[in-house]
């Protein structure tokens, strides 16, 4: 431990230190060490990061006890200015169910003072209050529904963790946790089948910070059914306003993302252009809500200012390319997607599917476009992989796409690009990838030869 620190409320470190100290994995793990006595700490590894300017910063820490290899505890720290995280720990420890204690394997509330930082142990997050229903697996609730919607009256009990209304759960996991703002978990069961066999079904329950969120998506979800296009599928199951949640069932197939990574894409590449092309074409259902392109600009100017931080060394060339793409016109307003990732694309024989939808509105039809180019340009080299099968997608992607929607639309897409890229560069260091500086880097120079008028995929040129 280094010395010379005061490790109380009182510590006198300003901001800057405070958050220099807590981006250091050795100092936090030992910090976690001395202050949980829970054992010695295998890995302390920083998995996202997200700073609101110079008054408060959250980073997800995924911690590894020497006596529990491979499992790993995810805890929250939550930075403030003044005296708000000591106020918070006081608060909230006082406020903790007993069944919280169960699911916690350290004590689900605890303060680094000299960092004047709020630590939750997950499942705890006081902002997502269905979070610890939804991570203890299948509510009562929930799988008395999916099982009068399948009609069955028995499960196929394969990995046994617990009787629940006569239906036991395969498995529960976490997909994705953004700490403070939405939770995903998966659940495994097993049916089974006419002929006596078994049926392995997925649900996604996401939980939101508010009971509005997982209504807006599910009356998007139920609009988007309308379309003539078969991208969204039967996902929605329910919306659950108790737990804050929408749960979803699982989408078959492959994503384009692994696909990518087989070197097996291309023509799956130019199915996606025909069907985002489908979408883009179809009238905009009344439910969704229209894009807010001021807003946008607004969160774009955070964007570049969190990676400056990140990359001092980019800082002036990332907030020029900020300014560029300012105040964007759009040509064209249609159904879109919004959060167009490889990973969020399924591919199962001739049925394509596009899966997070809560992001949607009628807008640009360019973001779409560009935000997939921008993804399939920096997979590659977060990946450490050949970009040739990448680039071949992204051309037969775009080459199909522009065949089947007007050109007009078009005349956004070297602006819209280098928005995107920002939007994606953000997103690999928020979430500590590997390879994130290379990643970033190699993505503000694909921003600048778009905006600069040079060839590259995205200008179409």
């Amino acid at each position: 431990m280094q010395t010379g620190i005061i490790y109380d409320w009182d510590a006198p470190l300003i901001w800057e230190q405070r958050l220099a100290k807590a981006m250091d994995e050795r100092y936090m793990r030992r910090r976690f060490e001395q202050t949980l006595q829970h054992g010695p700490v295998r890995e302390c590894r920083i998995a996202r990061v997200r700073r609101r300017g110079d008054q408060r910063a959250v980073i997800q820490y995924s911690l590894q006890w020497e006596a529990t290899v491979g499992q790993a505890a995810v805890i929250t720290a939550n930075l403030y200015r003044g005296d708000r995280a000591r106020h918070l720990v006081r608060k909230l420890s006082k406020q903790i169910p007993a069944e919280m204690l169960d699911q916690c394997p350290v004590f689900p509330v605890f303060g680094i003072p000299e960092l004047r930082m709020l630590c939750q142990v997950f499942p705890m997050d006081r902002r997502l209050p269905g979070l610890a229903h939804l991570a203890a697996g299948p509510p009562r609730e929930l799988l008395a529904d999916i099982r009068a919607e399948a009609g069955v009256g028995d499960a196929v009990a394969v990995r046994r963790r617990g009787m629940i209304d006569g239906l036991e759960v395969r498995r529960t996991s976490v997909v994705r946790y953004r700490s403070g703002l939405s939770a995903v978990m998966r659940y495994d069961l097993d049916f089974t089948t006419a002929d006596g066999g078994c049926e392995t079904r997925s649900f996604f329950a996401k939980t939101q910070q508010e009971i509005l969120d997982a209504e807006k998506l599910a009356t998007k979800l139920r609009a988007l059914r309308q379309l003539p296009t078969p991208l969204i599928g039967e996902q929605l199951f329910g919306l659950y306003p108790q737990w804050h949640a929408v749960v979803l069932r699982g989408v078959e197939g492959e994503t384009l993302e692994a696909l990518l990574q087989r070197g097996d894409a291309s023509s799956c590449a130019e199915r996606l252009a025909r069907g985002l092309a489908s979408l883009h074409n179809a009238t905009p259902p009344a439910a969704l809500p229209e894009y807010d392109s001021a807003r946008q600009d607004a969160q774009r100017d955070r964007i570049a200012a969190k990676l400056a931080w990140a990359c001092p060394d980019l800082a002036e060339r990332i907030h020029h390319i900020a300014e560029r793409v300012r105040g964007i016109t759009s040509q064209q307003f249609a159904p879109s997607h919004l959060d167009l990732k490889l990973e969020h694309v399924f591919l199962e024989g001739d049925r394509l599917t596009l899966i997070d939808w809560d992001s949607c509105a009628t807008a640009d039809p360019m973001i779409d476009v560009a935000m997939l180019l921008a993804r399939l340009a920096a997979a590659p080299v977060q990946a450490n992989l050949a970009a040739g099968n990448y680039e071949a997608a992204a051309r037969r992607f775009l080459n199909t796409y522009c065949e089947l929607t007007p050109a007009t639309w078009r005349t956004s897409l070297g602006q819209r690009y280098a928005a995107a890229v920002l939007d994606v560069a953000v997103g690999y260091f928020g979430r500590q990838e590997p390879r994130w500086k290379e990643t970033v880097t190699h993505l503000i120079r694909e921003a600048e030869t778009a905006l600069g008028g040079e060839r590259c995929l995205a200008s179409g040129r």
